[in-house]
């Protein structure tokens, strides 16, 4: 009797149905709506409107990072700063100020053959950044914006397209 029971339940499991004959739900159809497209569609769907700041002072650091601190009419934070860098990014609500964080979700869409590659890297360094309030706001702290990134790939070899070995890198 035990193992027709088992049969039965695994017949059932196997089919896609649960223990009351119901078909099973797929995890993908209990998801909620679509991300946005975009860290800027992302802010536009949250009601922030992009705004830029001004930097009144940067100098190189060695420190890492610090939780930016707004003090009077100032925000003063660590910044990632040389070869494929970004200034911080800030939004506005209302009169309140927000370092945008952006949330992606990666897709890799595909990937495209670029043979040899003749950057040979950059540098980077953190440094102390002062941005200025507009007049009348305040900050307001962190706002986290999800959203999908979807990246094409360049995959490069060491050799080119005919089969020959990639020179080296040219030396400035």
């Amino acid at each position: 009797m035990n193992a027709r029971w088992i049969v039965l339940v695994g017949a059932l499991v196997g089919c896609g149905a649960n223990a009351v004959g119901r078909p099973a739900v797929s995890p993908v159809a209990t998801t909620s709506a679509r991300l946005p497209q975009s860290e800027d569609e992302g802010l536009r769907d949250q009601g922030y409107t992009p705004v830029t700041l001004a930097r009144t002072s940067r100098s190189m650091t060695s420190n890492l990072g610090t939780t930016p601190q707004a003090v009077g009419n100032q925000i003063r934070l660590t910044e990632n700063a040389g070869w494929n860098a970004r200034p911080t990014r800030f939004a506005r609500k209302g009169n309140t100020i927000f370092i945008v964080s952006g949330q992606p979700t990666t897709t890799v869409d595909r990937h495209v053959a670029g043979g040899c590659n003749h950057f040979a890297g950059g540098r980077g360094w953190f440094e102390d950044v002062v941005y200025e309030l507009p007049p009348g706001t305040t900050y307001g702290g962190l706002v986290k914006i999800a959203f999908e990134n979807h990246l094409e790939i360049t995959d490069y070899s060491d050799t080119q397209p005919d089969g020959s070995p990639c020179p080296p890198p040219a030396v400035d």
